[in-house]
């Protein structure tokens, strides 16, 4: 059993990772260090819980989550750390924690692990194995997301709207470094939903050849479901693997030629939550 503090429990990761956290307790995996609502933002109560911690999950904004890494080596050198943020993705020293291609072995030996981004996630799924079948190339992605994407700040709305619309989103440099795409450009829309994810591209290749190098690619990843459009009536649900730790890769050919490629996964799930207590899982005992 190790014992555990979550840095940031009361967040919209931390809480989404508590019903997690809890089956690894009930499993005898880990053993849970809280800290009350009055104490878990005093610097002297969050490093007595990082100093007694095997283990130490930070969820918390990227503004803060490179200070609260900082307090866990100086008081903790030997702790391993799993961070929810963006802050840790693309560093050298740290472990991306997308298992589909990071070797399992990989994140189940390191001491410091970057949880993927939500719409990192689903932009990797979807442009990696297009990239290693038909070379580096410019991928365009659009993805459309519940509220809950924005943390504690998001809020629903009636209407979609373009978020962040001609800045960069900091989740580009992680999906360039990990689809080895070629400049690739994010366009994000937030819905009236809760949550529920769903990110489109196009390639210019037949549907069969498209299907075909996701099936290969995804072959032994029972998480990752490949199916063409018209298995699914045509119409893809972006709320469709909501409450799960999966991803839908729907493919679709179009009329005029090429193919294009709907990935939907829950951002709370595989977008977040769901990926770190996978990635916990394999820490703590090797295997998913």
């Amino acid at each position: 059993m190790k014992t555990m503090f979550v840095d940031g429990a009361a967040g919209t990761v931390g809480s989404a990772l508590q019903p997690y956290l809890e089956q690894l307790q009930s499993e005898g995996l880990i053993e849970l260090f809280t800290l009350p609502d009055s104490m878990r933002k005093i610097p002297a109560y969050r490093k007595h819980a990082m100093r007694n911690a095997e283990l130490v999950v930070v969820c918390l904004p990227d503004a803060e989550a490179g200070d609260a890494v900082s307090l866990i080596e100086s008081c903790n050198p030997c702790a391993r750390i799993l961070d929810a943020s963006a802050t840790h993705r693309c560093h050298p020293d740290w472990v991306y924690g997308l298992p589909e291609f990071i070797s399992a072995q990989a994140i189940a030996q390191a001491r410091k692990v970057a949880n993927p981004g939500c719409f990192a996630t689903a932009c990797i799924l979807g442009g990696k194995p297009l990239v290693d079948a038909f070379g580096p190339a410019q991928l365009v992605f659009q993805g459309i997301t519940g509220y809950s994407a924005g943390g504690r700040k998001g809020q629903a709305e009636g209407t979609p709207r373009l978020v962040q619309f001609g800045k960069a989103h900091r989740h580009l440099p992680e999906i360039e470094r990990y689809t080895g795409a070629l400049a690739p450009v994010l366009t994000t829309t937030v819905g009236p939903w809760k949550q529920g994810m769903l990110v489109q591209t196009f390639v210019n290749q037949p549907e069969d050849v498209v299907l075909q190098v996701y099936e290969d690619a995804y072959r032994g990843h029972q998480e990752v479901r490949v199916a063409r459009a018209e298995s699914l009536n045509y119409r893809v649900n972006p709320k469709s693997c909501n409450g799960s730790n999966e991803a839908l890769i729907c493919v679709a050919g179009q009329p005029n030629g090429g193919s294009s490629v709907a990935v939907v996964i829950d951002n709370l799930g595989k977008g977040s939550a769901g990926a770190a207590a996978a990635n916990l899982r394999l820490m703590l005992t090797g295997s998913l």
